[in-house]
């Protein structure tokens, strides 16, 4: 049986985004995508191609300049001719993002992360697993500025998927409301609700009012943040406040100017609000109707089902 061919890589190969490792004398080709490195007998065009279009195809038609940049990158790094290195890191990586996640779920300082969750994960992976696991966990890295990149990389990738659904959906509509802080300093909170396979409603954003809460400045805020993120008030159908005068106002109001922007927007107010001022003042009997009623209008109910009180409400009366 003859012995099987051995393969050397060409230059050329790395339009397909493949670079070469070398070991006992046998080169192999890496992806310098995944940093995934393959069997000798993978050099060859045909196979090289079809790990891009199969595990990378978002880079097909990439031109090759953009793989000689990740080629030149990927030298740069340290990692042993399997890959390991890199494999590892990323998985210590990933751990990181899980953990400053779970941080700010739980509302936590950042230094929680450093002082009391890796200590405990050290300790017992020590007792349980031995030394040389420990070391393994120790490369996770959790100081507080880490845990605070990782939490605003998460903010931002949450944000960005919100955008891209706004944008892909047909219509949506947002309710606005404004709030003093304990700086005293005016904040505005803006809320969306659109359809995606189902009716859903997200913060979309919040800002501090710098100068006045006018609906002037309002709607100058939210105006600013479509531009920035390339959505448009036409595809706005419907625009909630409290009912505030500088809200719905007849001319200067921040619905009014927003029907400058798009006519056929509908204008509501959260009934809550003026609910809220007139419960303080019910007698007892009524006031207790009004609270069981509450209880059950918020009910939300857990599993894949939790949505399902909201599919006959409007998409302007949230």
């Amino acid at each position: 049986m003859a012995p099987p061919k051995i393969r050397t890589y060409i230059d050329d190969y790395v339009k397909f985004g493949f670079t070469f490792i070398e070991k006992d004398g046998v080169q192999k080709p890496q992806c310098v995508i995944c940093h995934i490195v393959l069997s000798n007998d993978a050099l060859r065009p045909s196979r090289l191609e079809r790990h891009l279009t199969t595990a990378h195809p978002m880079l097909k038609g990439k031109p090759k300049e953009f793989f000689v940049a990740k080629k030149n990158s990927l030298s740069k790094i340290k990692i042993d001719h399997t890959g390991e290195f890199q494999q590892n890191n990323k998985k210590n990586v990933e751990a990181s993002y899980h953990i400053a996640f779970m941080v700010a779920q739980q509302k936590k300082p950042h230094t929680l992360g450093e002082t009391l969750i890796k200590p405990s994960i050290l300790k017992a992976v020590e007792i349980v697993l031995g030394e040389e696991n420990k070391r393994k966990i120790a490369q996770i890295s959790l100081s507080d500025n880490t845990v605070k990149r990782r939490i605003d990389e998460l903010a931002l990738d949450i944000k960005n998927q919100l955008i891209h659904k706004l944008k892909h959906s047909v219509f949506f509509a947002i309710q606005c409301d404004e709030s003093t802080d304990v700086a005293n300093c005016c904040q505005l909170l803006v809320y969306c609700r659109f359809i995606n396979e189902q009716p859903i409603a997200e913060l979309l954003f919040s800002q501090a009012l710098n100068s006045t809460s006018k609906g002037s400045d309002v709607l100058s805020t939210i105006d600013i943040f479509f531009d920035q993120n390339g959505l448009s008030w036409k595809n706005v159908v419907g625009v909630c406040t409290d009912g505030a005068p500088a809200m719905l106002g007849s001319r200067s109001g921040f619905v009014s100017l927003a029907k400058n922007k798009n006519p056929s927007i509908i204008g509501s107010y959260c009934v809550i609000h003026r609910q809220a001022l007139a419960a303080k003042t019910l007698p007892s009997e009524l006031k207790n109707v009004l609270e069981v009623c509450i209880k059950v209008v918020i009910y939300r109910p857990s599993g894949p089902q939790s949505y399902k009180h909201n599919t006959n409400r409007s998409m302007v009366g949230y």
